[in-house]
């Protein structure tokens, strides 16, 4: 089982890798020491292709976009496990189960404007969780999203339990305020399992 974040820009303009890598790595810290949590890990980068893994070259000062061959694995130096994120094109199919988002879900509706905007840039990024990941991933994968968001003036979305739903689409700064909080957690399932990841994390 995976989950994913989905991040929808306002702007057309995008910022460079190693601007979200800085930016994600500052908000991963606020909120490893928020919850008291002495670890200060550094997010790494590597492009790679879809079909070999192997890892491509790629400058830090380029836009953080990537053909459909690729993917991009962000990760922990030392530890095992990371997440991937692909960029990907707004389809037709997409605005199509948009609509459908943007009638019948009311926090979406409520943002109709905005979204409307987000499409029309025509890309989107997705940010993917895998099962048995560790929790320095299970956290960092959707502070990098909230950052792509809050460097592009976008919103962060997900449908398939990442975390709760009626919290979606997001800004980043509310993102940040109650994502991986167990205090803040609408469902008691996310309250329990991102208590126990910042519990392994505090525990070293």
């Amino acid at each position: 089982m995976s989950t994913t974040f989905e991040v929808y820009p306002r702007h057309a303009a995008v910022p460079s890798f190693q601007a979200l890598l800085e930016r994600a790595t500052t908000r991963l810290h606020a909120h490893l020491a928020i919850h008291g949590i002495a670890a200060r890990p550094v997010l790494r980068v590597s492009v790679r292709s879809n079909g070999t893994h192997e890892s491509l070259e790629r400058d830090l000062s380029s836009p953080a976009t990537w053909a459909e061959s690729e993917y991009a694995w962000f990760y922990v130096d030392d530890l095992a496990g990371g997440t991937d994120a692909y960029c990907e094109r707004v389809s037709a199919d997409d605005l199509e189960c948009w609509d459908d988002i943007l009638r019948d879900h009311p926090p979406a509706t409520a943002r109709r404007t905005e979204m409307l905007e987000c499409l029309a840039t025509g890309r989107y990024w997705r940010f993917r969780r895998s099962a048995g990941q560790p929790p320095i991933i299970a956290l960092a994968y959707g502070i990098l999203a909230a950052a792509l968001a809050e460097l592009t003036d976008g919103f962060i979305y997900s449908d398939d339990s990442a975390w709760d739903y009626p919290r979606f689409p997001a800004r980043a700064e509310d993102f940040y305020h109650w994502y991986f909080d167990p205090e803040q957690a609408l469902g008691s399932d996310y309250a329990t399992w991102a208590s126990r990841c910042l519990t392994a994390l505090r525990e070293g």
